[in-house]
């Protein structure tokens, strides 16, 4: 038997602050996965229609390094968020009296 058999108040993810503790997780991981496609869409460019178009590995490493500040500050922002939404989820469960 399940605990959401027993607690007619629904499970504790059911607390606001544990939903906006999910909403905040999954805003996290966007801003970690914004962040990871800021450098990607950096270093690889536009479509290359002709081999001869292509960047030379000067140009690639000079666009991902510009590119890798606000990649940093979308991660650790990312990470952040995640931790905080892990945080409320948890304080979300120890309102309600669980683990």
């Amino acid at each position: 038997m399940s605990n959401e058999a027993r607690d007619p108040a629904g499970p504790p993810s059911a607390t606001p602050r544990a939903r906006w503790g999910w909403a905040v997780t999954g805003v996290g991981f966007a801003v970690i996965l914004w962040g990871v496609l800021h450098l990607t869409s950096a270093t690889v460019g536009g479509r290359i229609h002709e081999f001869k178009e292509r960047r030379t590995y000067g140009e690639v490493k000079l666009a991902a390094h510009r590119a890798f500040p606000v990649t940093l500050l979308l991660g650790f922002t990312g990470l952040a968020l995640v931790i905080l939404g892990g945080r409320l989820r948890a304080a979300g469960r120890a309102d309600r009296g669980g683990a």
